[in-house]
C-alpha cells in the first residue's frame, strides 16, 4: 500500500517514516490510500494555507505593477490634451488661452484671442460642410512622443525662416508632439480631422503651444 503524506501527499513507501518530498514525519498526519486524482485534491486541499497567501502577495504584486506602470508610462500632458480638445470641440477660445506657453504668442502676428478664434472656426466649419450640424465629435491620440533636446533645437531651427525663434530653445525644458484624431458624426455621415498638438515643459510645467490640422 503506497503511503501518501498528509503535508504535501506526496506518494511514498508503505514502511517509509518521513515524507521524501517534504521530509515531514508520516505519522503526524493520516495516512492515505486513494488514487492520483484525490491525491492531487489533497495537496491542494492541504497546502491551502501556503497557496492563499501566496496568492495574495501575487495579487499585491500585480497591483503595484499596474500602477507603477501607469505612474512611469504617464506622459505628464496628458491634461493639456484633454483640455486642448475640449476646448476645441465646446468653441472655448479662453481655456485655451489660458493653457498656452508664455512663447505661444510668437506663433502669431496678432493676439491668442483672435489666433485660437480663427483655429476653432476653421476646425468647426469643415466639420460642418462635411457632416452638417448637429454633429457630436470624439477623438483619440494617436501618437505622441517627447522631443530630446537636440530634436527640439532642430525643429525650431527648421522654422526660423518665418517665426522668430532665436534662443528659444534653451527656455524649454522639452516639447511634447501629440497626434490626435477627432472624428464627427452625425447619423450615418462622419469625418475626421488629425490634429497635432505641440507642447513645451516650461518650469516643471505643460503648456499648449501650438496646434495644427489636417
Amino acid at each position: 500500500m503506497t503511503k501518501y503524506c498528509g503535508y504535501c501527499g506526496a506518494p511514498n513507501e508503505d514502511d517509509a517514516k518521513f515524507c521524501g518530498n517534504c521530509s515531514k514525519a508520516l505519522e503526524d498526519r493520516v495516512t492515505y490510500t486513494h488514487d492520483k486524482k484525490d491525491s492531487i485534491f489533497d495537496t491542494i486541499k492541504n497546502n491551502l494555507h501556503v497557496i492563499i497567501p501566496v496568492g495574495a502577495v501575487a495579487a499585491v504584486v500585480i497591483v503595484a505593477v499596474v500602477v507603477v506602470r501607469a505612474l512611469f508610462f504617464s506622459s505628464g500632458y496628458d491634461s493639456i490634451i484633454k483640455k486642448t480638445m475640449k476646448s476645441m470641440n465646446n468653441y472655448d477660445v479662453s481655456t485655451l488661452v489660458s493653457i498656452s506657453s508664455s512663447y505661444a504668442s510668437v506663433l502669431s502676428s496678432y493676439d491668442l484671442q483672435e489666433y485660437y478664434d480663427d483655429l476653432i472656426v476653421d476646425y468647426l466649419e469643415n466639420f460642418d460642410d462635411s457632416v452638417g450640424y448637429g454633429y457630436t465629435i470624439e477623438y483619440k491620440v494617436v501618437s505622441e512622443y517627447t522631443m530630446s533636446s537636440a530634436q527640439l533645437t532642430s525643429m525650431l531651427n527648421s522654422q526660423s525662416y518665418w517665426l522668430d525663434y532665436s534662443g528659444l530653445a534653451s527656455s524649454i525644458d522639452s516639447m511634447a508632439v501629440a497626434t490626435v484624431q477627432a472624428t464627427a458624426t452625425n447619423g450615418a455621415l462622419s469625418d475626421y480631422q488629425t490634429i497635432q498638438i505641440y507642447m513645451t515643459k516650461e518650469n516643471g510645467k505643460w503648456k499648449l503651444f501650438t496646434l495644427y490640422y489636417s
